[in-house]
């Protein structure tokens, strides 16, 4: 029997506000339902936390982590996968 796995896509931020739009758009228009997306902001400071907290309902199964301080890549991710619950996990 087939059983449909749960994916965690984890997406750090860090001062990228011009990508997250095509980000969103792409996340909302996935066909495979049981996705978990994980948004952590790493302290940006050119308003792409802003733009996360904005947008955030438009993605069911999502949650937006936040540094207060800039934590670098790697910490983000391990940030993220804390927190993520799927079967697998793709950053």
């Amino acid at each position: 029997m087939y059983k449909e796995v749960k994916i965690s896509v984890l997406i750090p931020v860090y001062n990228v506000k011009h990508f997250l739009p095509k980000c969103f758009d792409s996340l909302v228009n996935q066909t495979y339902n049981n996705l978990e997306i994980i948004f952590v902001d790493d302290a940006s400071t050119d308003g792409s936390r802003e733009y996360l907290e904005n947008n955030i309902k438009r993605l069911k199964n999502a949650k937006l982590l936040l540094h207060d301080c800039n934590k670098n890549l790697f910490l983000t991710r391990i940030t993220a996968m804390k927190e993520c619950t799927g079967d697998y996990y793709m950053s």
